[in-house]
């Protein structure tokens, strides 16, 4: 078999699953070469053990075993992250948490350090992007999964970071739980939001990414309920402040209810559409 051999058979067998940058990334994983020398190697013939390699790879293609846990790793705004089955694989429309939380923090902190909270981190795509792009933060980044923070403070390493701080806990626990904390200038958060009974969800998203990220009591609105709750004990009120959070496509009129009951009079609720015109953020601000 020869390298374009194998990239026909991975683009016909599996057309409705992968693009053709899928296919470019199995192949550099199974052959360890990069894609400039897939590229300039398609008459190239796989050795053996690139057959047994590639032969493995088809077959976890076809019980829906999504392509970045075989990879180990999933594009997410300018970087690659390393992704396992213990985080959530890094969604394409997430990265507008970024980009909202990099022109907030250079419209307000370009000349003073920031505060910035990343509750729900999973493999730290979100937090440790904003960090990369404006490092003149202190950064937590949250979660209740050791295995989850293990990925993130893989991915620190990985993006050479620093000043990045790593807190184990339920949501706004920890600062909470606590009587002196920071208070938090920016926060994001991606949180589970998905109802347990949910008929849509993708049958190998439901299979193999792990259910501790996917889904939340109270019909998936738990976190949005206590962020309501809370968010006026963990930021700081003297110096301007945005919450941002991600929810579910049908979602927008529940927790539009859920934080027009609890803000002060002294905060902001907006909401913002995806790429496809799907309200799938709110932000909270003063």
């Amino acid at each position: 078999m020869k390298i374009n051999q194998a990239f026909l058979l991975l683009t016909t067998t599996f057309a409705d699953i992968l693009a053709k940058s899928d296919v470019y990334e199995l192949l550099e994983v199974i052959l360890k070469r990069s894609y400039a020398e897939i590229v300039l190697g398609m008459d190239d013939v796989l050795t053996p053990e690139e057959i047994q390699t590639f032969n493995q790879v088809v077959s976890q293609l076809k019980t829906g075993y999504p392509v970045a846990y075989i990879t180990r790793r999933k594009f997410f705004y300018k970087d690659y992250f390393y992704v396992n089955q213990n985080v959530l694989i890094p969604r394409e429309e997430t990265s507008l948490i970024v980009e909202i939380g990099l022109d907030f923090l250079k419209t307000n902190y370009l000349n003073h350090q920031a505060i910035y909270y990343d509750f729900c981190t999973g493999s730290g795509n979100v937090g440790l992007s904003i960090q990369k792009y404006f490092p003149n933060l202190i950064s937590y980044l949250t979660d209740n999964s050791f295995e989850a923070l293990e990925v993130a403070q893989s991915n620190q390493i990985g993006l050479n970071l620093t000043d990045v701080n790593f807190i184990h806990g339920d949501f706004l626990s920890p600062l909470l739980n606590q009587k002196k904390f920071l208070k938090a200038n920016l926060i994001t958060v991606n949180p589970p939001y998905i109802d347990s009974n949910d008929p849509w969800i993708a049958e190998n998203v439901k299979k193999y990414e792990p259910h501790n990220a996917l889904f939340a009591p109270n019909q998936g609105l738990f976190f949005y309920q206590v962020m309501a709750e809370h968010y006026y004990e963990i930021v700081d009120k003297t110096q301007k402040f945005l919450i941002i959070m991600e929810f579910g496509a049908n979602q927008k009129a529940e927790i539009e209810a859920i934080f027009t009951k609890k803000v002060q009079n002294d905060t902001k609720i907006n909401f913002i559409q995806d790429a496809n015109n799907h309200y799938r953020f709110i932000t909270i601000s003063n």
